[in-house]
């Protein structure tokens, strides 16, 4: 989404609405808070992987560290 019509699509997309609705039939305010306010998933503290001291030394250790991403 680099674009205003990036934007506008994504957002017909996710609301499955048309993009004359989107025009006309709402309020930008209104779909500004939809946006707003839509659910989101967010990574917790310790699956980011730059905050955990991680020691990859033999192939063993690499193996179970592949396996836990999946």
């Amino acid at each position: 989404m680099n674009s205003p019509w990036g934007s506008r699509g994504e957002i017909c997309k996710t609301y499955h609405w048309t993009y004359d609705y989107l025009l006309w039939g709402i309020s930008w305010i209104n779909v500004m808070t939809f946006i707003a306010d839509s659910a989101r998933i967010q990574d917790s503290e310790k699956s980011k992987p730059d905050q955990i001291n991680i020691k990859l030394e033999t192939e063993e250790d690499i193996k179970r560290y592949m396996e836990a991403m999946m």
